[in-house]
């Protein structure tokens, strides 16, 4: 319960607005009446009572549901003091006088920042001076005023007011503190994430509790409820359960306090109201409530403010824990530990974390001088046992650097800085390895800079490239202290141009790479990874035989390759360094070659400050080869510039041969052309000539004649339809209607359509191609077109007999095709004729002359391939065909699979 719902914020309760101060008022008069019940007996009815619980209850009702409930405290007090047959106007005294009581203590506690968790030593002086005592006596002397406005006032109220003031502070001290620390461990069974950790109010034994409380119990009902001798009046027995109540308190804190204490005051009284035990020999029923006022406001106290100490000592308890434990953290984390040795008891202590430096196990090593200088480096032991006499000396000691030796082998670096105290010597020693790690680097790279700056000047000061890089491995297996330092160009075809490597070992200078799987792994790893730090190669994976031989013939245990990019490329053709564009930069550089170290004698784990000189270095050495290509570029300047005269001569010889080849072109087609129309007219026309020499009026026409005439138009006029579709797809492209498309069912319709010219022309069709062909969308009219065409073709250009396959396959990767993941790749493969290598480059062009072929097959073959490239350029897929003369051919072309087939599919 937080202090803020204290000071005034509701508090959440599951009842309804009448629920609590109801049951307020139940437990008001209940109470009441139980303490009037048990005095009645004695004959004390009309006297007040020595213990008044309905103050508690009252006073700590409103301390946890608030102060919006008083009005259920008005109402336990009204019904009680009616139920004892009281006018109302004395009724509705009691009641104002109650309620104001409770509400008094409630904001005199709220001033003092009361907490209801009830653990300090504050909040039990503040409930039993501000709570009890001054609650109490506000109520009383408010009781008095009313009185005394009304009249009412008897004589002996002092003596009366006296013991009802003395009454309620009892009954608050007694069962208010029960009601806190109940709500307390209630709220915290409720929220298992705000409950402690440690101290939770739980017996630690069952057996331990019963028998405590069964010695609580005895003694106290021995005490109070035994006949008082006369012998025994003047011994303090009712002393005796103290030192059970303060057992409960050391063992369980409040919850002991409030039950002993309870326990004990419920004993007594209990006894008192049968006229037994120490406190019923007073001379007046007055001085023997008095008496056991003062036994339970004592007891009371006690335990009170002895389970409040008790508590604030744990919690300062777990404070030191946590702090202790804050401090071996943040020693583990910046690895320092500390050893002391003891003059008086001459034995040395050693923190946890030195022992962690060391290696050691807390629990089986036991720290001594001898151990601790035997896992010093034997070359650094000499100067860690004069620290320590120096210091036993009394002499000042700076801190010392040292190795030690882990158990496994690992060697680490400490500081230790040692102080002599009173006691002993403390020792303080720090784990600095990974400083000295780092300080080494930075000494590293600040040399690196500066030698790379020199290496700079050196390989700009000079133009000719083969120097620089002649300069640049030399200097950098100098610095790196490396076995073999090496520059590969990365080209068309792979070569090592530069190399410094040590007398003992082979050199691979003027080593070249063709393009195997060795030279495409080697280029894959530096295009996706810019460094290649190895510090085993027999710990790597390697895909290529080539590399691995490489590898052990050249006897490379470890090795450091950085890439080289330009700008501008630089190509190596028969050892000439040739630039392929002066100063002209591209957006994407390219990839030259490789910086590469090597050791061979032994593996090496490269620090990340060689990694970042050689890197530098390689930008130095990109600017330099880019510097050298300007050079070039000057100096070959006149000469480029003859040659780019020379070569618009050649152009424009070049573009006036070309426009000559273009009229030859036009020319050849339109006779072409002319030939095909010209054929069909002129024999439609001797045929029609011939019937008409006939004699007679009625010519009779044979069938065969007019479907010869018939299939000529029809060829003719499907040739022109054909050139006017290519004239109308240059200037508009080809328009696509998609529909979702089942690939083997849509061949299949396609294929049987064939069927007859298959029989005729002796045709062995076979289909390889899945059952389950994936949907995709495509133009079912466009696409028939293109099977019909490349099928028509394989039986045209072919003698009978021909083997045709018609297949489909989905794939994952399309050369040259952009977007969808995958696609269906269908081919058209024949066992023909094929086709010469100068016709199969120049198969898809429209109008493409052939010195050897006829004009028949010049338009029949190469406007419809034509027309295919454009149907499935539209489609987003690529065409193309895989032929060779003699062995037949195999045109292919792929499809893209969209996410419309699915959706298709589950519609």
């Amino acid at each position: 319960m937080s202090l803020g719902l204290l000071r005034g914020a509701p508090r959440q309760t599951g009842g309804s607005a009448w629920t609590i101060p109801v049951a307020i008022a139940l437990a008001y008069f209940v109470t009441a009446h139980w303490a009037i019940c048990r005095i009645a007996p004695l004959g004390w009815a009309l006297e007040p009572s020595p213990l008044w619980p309905s103050a508690g209850v009252a006073l700590g009702s409103l301390l946890i549901f608030g102060l919006r409930y008083w009005f259920g405290v008005a109402l336990g007090a009204l019904w009680v003091a009616h139920s004892l047959g009281s006018s109302w106007e004395a009724a509705l005294e009691s009641a104002i006088a109650s309620t104001f009581a409770a509400v008094a203590g409630v904001l005199l506690l709220r001033c003092v920042g009361f907490h209801l968790k009830f653990r300090r030593l504050q909040d039990v002086f503040s409930l039993i001076v501000l709570g009890a005592m001054s609650s109490s006596l506000c109520g009383a002397l408010l009781r008095a005023i009313l009185r005394l406005a009304a009249g009412s006032l008897p004589g002996e109220w002092g003596r009366d007011g006296w013991t009802l003031w003395v009454g309620d502070t009892m009954g608050i001290l007694v069962v208010t503190p029960m009601l806190l620390v109940g709500y307390t461990l209630w709220q915290e069974q409720l929220s298992p994430a705000r409950r402690p950790a440690q101290g939770r109010v739980l017996p630690h034994s069952v057996w331990e509790l019963l028998l405590g409380l069964t010695l609580l119990c005895g003694v106290s009902a021995f005490v109070f409820g035994a006949q008082t001798e006369a012998a025994f009046v003047r011994y303090p027995l009712e002393y005796l359960p103290f030192p059970f109540t303060i057992w409960a308190v050391l063992r369980y804190g409040q919850l002991g306090a409030v039950l002993s204490s309870s326990l004990v005051s419920c004993i007594a009284i209990f006894g008192a109201s049968q006229g037994r035990g120490p406190f019923v020999g007073g001379e007046t029923s007055t001085e023997s409530v008095l008496f056991l006022q003062a036994f339970m406001g004592v007891l009371t106290v006690t335990t009170l403010v002895l389970a409040a100490a008790v508590t604030e000592r744990q919690e300062v308890e777990k404070l030191l824990r946590r702090q202790e434990a804050s401090l071996a953290n943040a020693q583990r984390i910046a690895k320092i530990g500390y050893r002391e040795f003891d003059d008086q008891t001459r034995r040395w202590c050693w923190s946890d974390e030195m022992y962690r430096i060391l290696g050691f196990s807390p629990q089986i090593f036991v720290p001594t001088e001898s151990a601790y200088l035997k896992a010093v480096h034997p070359d650094d032991r000499d100067r860690v046992r004069q620290l320590f006499e120096r210091a036993r000396r009394g002499q000042s000691c700076a801190a010392l650097d040292y190795r030690i030796i882990l158990p496994t082998g690992e060697e680490r670096i400490v500081t230790e800085q040692v102080e002599v105290g009173a006691n002993g010597i403390t020792g303080t020693v720090q784990d600095i390895t990974e400083r000295k790690h780092y300080e080494a680097q930075l000494r590293a790279s600040a040399e690196g800079d500066r030698l790379l700056g020199e290496m700079a000047l050196r390989i700009r000061q000079s133009l000719d490239l083969h120097q620089i890089l002649e300069t640049t491995v030399r200097e950098v297996r100098a610095f790196l202290q490396a076995d073999r330092v090496l520059i590969s160009y990365m080209g068309a075809k792979g070569k090592i141009v530069a190399e410094s490597v040590a007398s003992q070992y082979q050199s691979c200078l003027g080593l070249t790479f063709e393009a195997t799987d060795y030279y495409n792994e080697i280029r894959s790893l530096f295009e996706r990874n810019c460094v290649q730090a190895i510090a085993d190669t027999t710990q790597i994976q390697i895909q290529s035989a080539a590399r691995a031989q490489y590898l052990q013939d050249f006897q490379v245990k470890a090795v450091l390759g950085v890439p080289i990019w330009l700008s501008e490329p630089f190509l190596l053709k028969s050892g000439v360094w040739e630039a392929t564009g002066c100063g002209e930069m591209q957006a994407k550089p390219e990839f030259f070659g490789l910086l590469v170290a090597h050791q061979c004698d032994r593996v090496r784990q490269w620090r990340p400050c060689e990694v970042d000189f050689l890197q530098r270095l390689a930008t130095q050495v990109a600017i330099a080869i880019q510097q050298a290509q300007l050079y070039q570029c000057l100096q070959d300047n006149q000469a480029s510039l003859e040659r780019q005269v020379a070569q618009k001569t050649a152009q424009l010889q070049q573009k006036m041969q070309e426009l000559a080849c273009s009229n030859q072109i036009k020319n050849v087609f339109l006779d072409a052309v002319s030939h095909d129309l010209r054929t069909t007219l002129m024999g439609n026309a001797i045929l029609l000539q011939s019937q008409l020499q006939k004699e007679g009026d009625p010519i009779a026409v044979p069938r065969c004649l007019l479907e010869r005439m018939i299939e000529a138009g029809n060829r003719q006029l499907v040739k022109l339809n054909s050139l006017l579709e290519a004239t109308e797809l240059e200037v508009q492209g080809v328009r696509l209607y998609p529909k979702p498309i089942q690939g083997r069912a849509f061949v299949e319709g396609i294929v049987e359509e064939f069927e007859g010219l298959f029989a005729q022309n002796q045709t062995q069709m076979r289909l390889e191609m899945p059952e389950e062909l994936p949907y995709f969308m495509g133009d079912r009219e466009q696409l028939r077109r293109v099977f019909e065409h490349l099928i028509h073709n394989a039986i045209r250009h072919n003698p009978p007999g021909l083997e045709l396959t018609v297949g489909a396959a989905v794939i994952e990767e399309c050369s040259g095709c952009q977007g969808t993941a995958e696609w269906v790749r269908y081919f058209v493969q024949d066992n023909g004729m094929g086709i010469a290598p100068d016709l199969r480059d120049r198969l898809f062009d429209l109008y493409v002359l052939d010195e050897v072929a006829l004009p028949k097959r010049l338009m029949g073959i190469r406007l419809g391939l034509y027309l295919c490239r454009k149907i499935i350029r539209a489609h987003g897929g690529q065409i193309g065909i895989n032929t060779q003369l003699g062995e037949g051919s195999t045109v292919w072309f792929t499809l893209p699979l969209g996410m419309a087939s699915s959706a298709y599919v589950s519609q």
